[in-house]
């Protein structure tokens, strides 16, 4: 092991590719950690929200099962009707099978397959008037390859608090009613 770390100290270029190998499994470990630790550190009984949440449905498209898990928590705990995909594939399968209205697509960006702004695409074709919100830990400029601008309005950066996501979730939500 010193060994190896002696050549990595004295070679740049060795460094960069162990980094770059382990980036994947680093970026995932960051990023679980990052939301226990947002979701045990933040409270959602404090938040106060516009509007009456209980008549809102939100897609939520994530492949991290853990972020999934922790997004749709924090969402249904606020009192939220949520519905989940694990793949753009799969929310668009289950948006022909279902009756009731979506009020908000909330998608990762980056996933295996289809990509959230490939799915933002479909889903804006057959809906229109109901609000994006995408969300990812990339950088801005990995993002720009999926045609997401990172800094705008409709785009949380990974890895959020409770309060971060329903804040956001919020403001568009009464953003879109306020044009009905």
């Amino acid at each position: 092991m010193l060994k190896t770390f002696d050549t990595i100290r004295h070679c740049p270029l060795r460094a960069l590719i162990a980094v770059v190998a382990l980036f994947p499994v680093l970026q995932w470990l960051l990023t679980s950690t990052a939301f226990a630790q947002a979701a045990s550190q933040d409270k959602v009984d404090n938040v106060k929200l516009p509007i009456a949440l209980d008549a809102f449905r939100i897609l939520v498209v994530e492949d991290q099962d853990d972020v999934r898990e922790y997004v749709t928590s924090v969402l249904g705990n606020a009192g939220y009707s949520v519905m989940t995909a694990a793949s753009g594939n799969e929310a668009l399968a289950l948006l022909k099978e279902q009756d009731e209205n979506i009020h908000l697509l909330l998608t990762d960006v980056v996933m295996e397959g289809m990509s959230g702004g490939e799915l933002a695409e479909l889903f804006s074709q057959q809906y229109p008037d109901i609000p994006v919100l995408f969300m990812s830990g990339y950088p801005g400029d990995e993002l720009a390859r999926y045609g997401i601008r990172a800094g705008t309005r409709k785009f949380l950066a990974k890895p959020f608090s409770p309060t971060e996501l329903l804040d956001r979730v919020g403001a568009i939500l009464s953003n879109t009613m306020a044009k009905v």
